[in-house]
């Protein structure tokens, strides 16, 4: 199987947007150059195994997310940024989130049952 480092790199920058990142942060908690992280983005030359990974880490993804842009164990992911956002959420505040997420679940699921006709 061969890797699409450009897709690699889409990745990495996509995550690290999302994670409101600067090249330069995300080299800090990588131990590698800004520079690095740039070249990686853009697919300049093959990033070594190691810095995917500490990447990966840096970012709180898993190798699927940066590799193929989606999750092979998506309900376990799922459980794990859940718990992930909520770190730190108190009882009341977790109920509350749930109950945020309800409606939300709803219009999710009609939308892409509707997306399927």
């Amino acid at each position: 199987m061969s890797v699409d480092y450009t897709l690699l790199g889409q990745n990495i920058k996509r995550y690290r947007k999302m994670a409101n990142l600067t090249q330069e942060q995300l080299a800090n908690m990588t131990g590698y150059t800004d520079s690095h992280i740039g070249q990686i983005e853009n697919a300049y030359g093959t990033p070594s195994y190691e810095a995917v990974c500490s990447i990966a880490d840096a970012l709180n993804v898993t190798m699927d997310q940066l590799s193929y842009g989606n999750i092979k164990n998506a309900d376990g992911y799922f459980i794990q940024e859940l718990l992930r956002i909520t770190d730190g959420f108190n009882d009341k505040q977790k109920r509350f989130a749930i109950d945020m997420i309800l409606p939300l679940m709803e219009q999710l699921k009609k939308h892409f049952e509707e997306e399927q006709k």
